[in-house]
């Protein structure tokens, strides 16, 4: 008989991720491929579309208001309604469509795996606390749907988002954006080390106390409510304890975030400054102000895509 899988102790996985297991995932989005490249396009021109408000801030500061001209501020301020229209529209239609697809691949997987669990043996069902079950079923097939449907083209269009704002930058300022580049690579490598370590804590907080709660009838029928209790408070104080360590740590993060996009605005400002006062010709204080917008649209996406690399190998 196989070794008695409990509530404190999970299988050992022996076999490595391969190329292979994607595969087995993908062919779930096959069948709504064409959501996904419709979707797909709408995140790559909201992403392109995110770039010109910035352009228009510094077309606003260094021509518009020297010029005094009402007609042209008129013109772009109707310009950046249009903008941020436009990319409210795009973002309800892909949530719309990505909640869609997302729902239909849960289903999908969730009927391949009830019937895959009619032809287990008894064995599977013996060795194998409830709880665990009922979590790979539900909250396991809900995580591995989320991540293919939404995290892989969030990755590609973030990709795609960091290349043209590099361009954006280097077209303006070659300076500034070495500026920029010092300062969100440090802050990406913390808070990828940071999720981390919540990561691995999280992965542990999933623990199985939905058992002791849905088998309640079960622990009374063979009156072991005392020892099931003594379980269950022991698993609570353990889950209690781990997710405290995974709040301290995840409140880290927006510090982290605020010490480096300061430090990064204090040293484009002074930059900045002295290019200025030195006789640059291309850097102004519309530059400056398209810069600190860039900023964010740069460490944006590296900080998400860090989360993503995290998803990944959870």
């Amino acid at each position: 008989m196989a070794k008695r899988n409990t509530y404190f102790e999970d299988e050992v996985v022996h076999k490595k991720i391969d190329i292979k297991q994607f595969g087995r995932i993908l062919k779930y989005i096959m069948p709504y491929k064409h959501i996904f490249i419709i979707v797909s396009v709408l995140m790559l021109v909201s992403a392109c579309t995110a770039l010109l408000p910035p352009m228009l801030l510094r077309y606003i500061i260094n021509d518009v208001v020297i010029e005094k001209d009402m007609a042209k501020l008129f013109y772009v301020v109707c310009g950046l309604i249009f903008l941020a229209a436009t990319d409210i529209g795009l973002t309800y239609a892909q949530q719309r469509m990505m909640g869609q697809m997302g729902h239909s691949v849960i289903a999908d997987m969730r009927r391949d795996i009830f019937y895959k669990l009619q032809e287990l043996p008894f064995e599977y069902f013996d060795n194998r606390p409830d709880g665990k079950i009922v979590v790979r079923v539900t909250d396991y097939i809900n995580d591995l749907a989320n991540f293919f449907t939404n995290y892989v083209v969030m990755f590609l269009v973030y990709l795609v988002k960091i290349v043209i704002v590099t361009i954006f930058m280097l077209s303006l300022s070659p300076e500034l954006t070495l500026i920029v580049a010092c300062t969100t690579i440090p802050m990406m490598t913390l808070v990828l080390l940071l999720r981390y370590k919540i990561r691995r804590r999280f992965a542990w907080h999933r623990a199985f106390l939905i058992e002791t709660i849905m088998g309640e009838k079960i622990v009374k029928n063979y009156n072991r409510v005392k020892k099931n209790k003594e379980i269950y408070e022991d698993l609570h104080n353990q889950s209690v304890n781990v997710w405290w360590g995974i709040v301290k740590l995840n409140n880290l993060n927006t510090p982290i975030v605020e010490i480096f996009w300061n430090i990064g605005t204090l040293c484009l400002y002074g930059v900045a400054l002295y290019l200025i006062l030195n006789g640059s010709s291309h850097v102004d204080a519309g530059t400056v102000v398209a810069f600190i917008s860039y900023m964010g649209l740069f460490s944006g996406p590296l900080t998400q895509i860090a989360i993503i690399i995290q998803q990944l190998a959870q």
